[in-house]
């Protein structure tokens, strides 16, 4: 019988982790990938007051809409803006550039799945 999904844990201290999004979905996640030593840099027009507090000295904010090349140099990248089209659009650039990426609206299009 062929596995569906295989776990793993990801060492983050140092890396640079790219969330697009700036949504509820990011300000539950942020602050773990903070917490387990990445490098977060968000990609969204709009953050939470969590996030934009967290901008202020512990993250890198860019407040605009994904662009291609965002993802310059990263290890892991989350999909969590909340719309479909550009979260596949940030799904094909990291598989291009093979890097890890989570979908939050499509985790079986995802080449890596978060378990809460």
């Amino acid at each position: 019988m062929p596995i569906a999904s295989f776990q793993v844990s990801l060492r983050l201290r140092g890396r640079r982790v790219v969330v697009v999004g700036g949504g509820p979905e990011a300000t539950r996640l942020v602050p773990t990938l903070l917490a387990a030593g990445a490098d977060v840099t968000v990609v969204a027009p709009r953050l939470t007051p969590t996030l934009e507090n967290l901008a202020q000295h512990r993250l890198v904010a860019l407040r605009r809409e994904y662009q291609p090349g965002d993802l310059n140099d990263a290890w892991l990248v989350i999909a969590c803006s909340g719309q479909p089209d550009v979260d596949a659009a940030v799904a094909v650039e990291a598989d291009q550039r093979r890097v890890w990426c989570i979908r939050q609206n499509a985790p079986d299009a995802s080449a890596t799945l978060i378990s809460s």
